[in-house]
């Protein structure tokens, strides 16, 4: 099977998480988890292709949910922002300038954290933290090509025992899309 290619088309941020929420809260990770959305209102718009974001954003989730087996709180929020300072945790996917304006999703969770060990390592393929025969290793490598795609970014930081926090990062609509290490004329 080839992939269909990537359609990049105006889309808000908080349709794409809303749809991706009704796929992933039947799964079973789901039953104990406290789902908090905080949608920015207008929802912040991207060019970007709904099934691969959707695809990166399920990951996200599923992992998240699957670090809080006896339960936990998973907390989504859409918003307009400015790219940050370099900052603790691990980046993939473009390099925004400081200060220039982003779309975000972030999603946090009241996880175990990842060890600081591990954290370099999440989006090598292979790599898994979780036990054996319940991961291959393969999603968050897979998460970092469809960002590169899709010019944005992914970063990853992890307090451990407190949770982890994942913000995926777009150019908003209208802005030039350039995939990771593109540099604009």
């Amino acid at each position: 099977a080839r992939p269909a290619g990537r359609i990049l088309r105006p889309a808000s941020l908080n349709g794409i998480v809303d749809r991706t929420l009704l796929l992933v809260a039947t799964q079973p990770a789901f039953r104990t988890i406290k789902v908090i959305p905080r949608m920015q209102q207008p929802s912040p718009v991207v060019r970007t292709d709904d099934r691969l974001l959707q695809q990166i954003l399920v990951n996200v989730l599923m992992n998240a949910a699957q670090a809080m087996p006896a339960g936990g709180e998973l907390t989504l929020t859409t918003q307009d922002d400015s790219a940050p300072e370099d900052g603790e945790g691990v980046t993939v996917g473009r390099a925004f300038p400081p200060g220039d304006r982003v779309a975000v999703i972030t999603v946090a969770d009241t996880g175990p954290g990842i060890p600081g060990q591990d954290l370099p390592r999440i989006f090598e393929p292979f790599f898994s933290t979780k036990e054996t025969g319940k991961g291959v290793g393969l999603g968050l490598a897979i998460c970092h090509s469809i960002i590169e795609e899709l010019g944005g970014a992914i970063t990853v930081r992890s307090d451990p025992g407190l949770g982890t926090t994942v913000r995926i990062l777009l150019p908003p609509d209208g802005a030039p899309v350039l995939k990771a290490g593109s540099h604009g004329v």
